[in-house]
């Protein structure tokens, strides 16, 4: 949650019913939905990570590091407070898709915690946010070095409706980095990420899922409200000199007649 990291208690509380009501948590099961926290919830880039911070957020939200399903493994790489969950390595008859989430991204700026991410937890893909925008990485598995950077906002084969198709392989590792939702955030661009595996774990589709520019819109209100602003001023200019026309053609009527008393 924006600023929940310099919230007292009370706004924390009107912050996070806030949160509920936009998202609908009252609707959807715990066991459908993630949060994991980042720099505006805890701190940790401008601010300090405090025990008070986290166990505020997790009061509120839940904590999972690990979370098995049939088909994928889900696994919290928390980059904020510098913890890898501690994961028994997939076996070869395990056909599983690995997943690691992160608020900050991994690939974007390589460091000793992402290397050991990537050594640890062997993910198949990493999803990631912080940076706002949409945007996707890739790195060798085994020399951990990055050699793809690419915005993911358009693609010229899917005309208005982008999709990415990414091979989930053990040679080559996909980060993507979802686009920030808030309009607060000052960026352009503004959207949800989706994104759909294949049964066998092999493919995985994603989807950007825009939402409609802020700054635009304001622009087409504004010019809406001085049109209709414009109609209603003239409207009512016409019907004050269609009043006062009235008025003067009966002061200039030869059959009144002003007699004096």
């Amino acid at each position: 949650m924006d600023e929940g990291s310099k919230a007292d208690s009370d706004q924390y509380q009107r912050y996070y019913q806030r949160f509920q009501k936009i998202f609908q948590l009252n609707y959807i099961s715990r066991n459908h939905t993630i949060f994991i926290p980042g720099d505006n919830d805890i701190g940790g880039e401008d601010e300090d990570v405090t025990p008070t911070k986290v166990s505020r957020f997790k009061s509120h939200f839940g904590h999972v590091d690990v979370i098995d399903q049939r088909k994928i493994q889900i696994i919290h790489a928390n980059k904020i407070e510098r913890k890898v969950p501690k994961v028994i390595p997939l076996a070869n008859n395990d056909n599983r898709t690995r997943l690691a989430i992160s608020h900050m991204p991994l690939l974007g700026l390589p460091s000793t915690f992402s290397a050991e991410v990537m050594h640890n937890v062997l993910p198949h893909i990493i999803f990631s946010a912080h940076d706002h925008k949409s945007v996707h990485f890739a790195a060798n598995m085994k020399t951990k070095e990055r050699f793809l950077i690419e915005p993911l906002e358009s693609n010229s084969f899917a005309n208005d409706n982008p999709t990415w198709m990414f091979q989930m392989t053990d040679t080559n590792l996909n980060e993507i980095v979802v686009p920030t939702c808030s309009y607060r955030m000052g960026v352009g661009k503004t959207g949800y990420g989706l994104a759909s595996i294949d049964e066998e774990g092999n493919t995985m589709c994603y989807y950007v899922l825009w939402l409609p520019k802020r700054l635009s819109h304001i622009f087409v209100y504004v010019i809406v409200l001085v049109i209709t602003s414009l109609v209603i001023s003239c409207a009512l200019c016409l019907r004050c000199c269609s009043v006062k026309g009235t008025r003067y053609r009966k002061l200039m009527d030869p059959d009144i007649i002003f007699e004096k008393v």
